[in-house]
């Protein structure tokens, strides 16, 4: 960000696997919601309004399927409306998800992408509501937003 905002026509895209940063998974769930707790909260910090409001609709789109099931019940005739933005949501994920692995010479499974558009809307509202300003525990430090 700071390069960025110093020559920010001397910033690049380097498109190749190779030049890709790696974050090895936690290894319980607890570290993982804390670690992207921590990554949701430097959000608000980056000057880009455009990643800003990107994130801010991925945290409100989780935050509708994982009310889904309350929005189906109270507006039963509906169905049709409400199930396009999961639909939406989950056409997009699945674009992204195929392609990464296609770049990074992966192939992702049907049964986990299916797994992962019921399960990540929960996780991803609570990473979400906690990236807010709630506090989280990091490398056993207590922190907040």
């Amino acid at each position: 960000e700071k390069a960025r905002m110093e020559n920010p026509k001397q910033i690049a895209y380097l498109n190749r696997p190779d030049a890709a940063v790696q974050t090895y998974a936690e290894t319980n769930i607890k570290a993982l919601l804390n670690q992207r707790v921590r990554w949701a909260g430097k959000t608000r910090f980056n000057k880009s309004r455009l990643l800003g409001a990107l994130a801010l609709l991925v945290g409100l789109t989780n935050l509708a399927i994982a009310l889904l099931p309350l929005l189906l019940w109270y507006f039963p005739n509906y169905w049709g409306q409400i199930l396009i933005l999961p639909a939406l949501k989950w056409s997009m994920d699945a674009w992204l998800i195929f392609n990464s692995g296609a770049f990074f010479g992966t192939r992702p499974r049907l049964t986990d992408f299916i797994g992962a558009c019921l399960f990540y809307p929960y996780f991803g509202t609570w990473v979400f509501l906690k990236g807010l300003g709630m506090r989280y525990s990091w490398k056993e430090r207590q922190l907040q937003h």
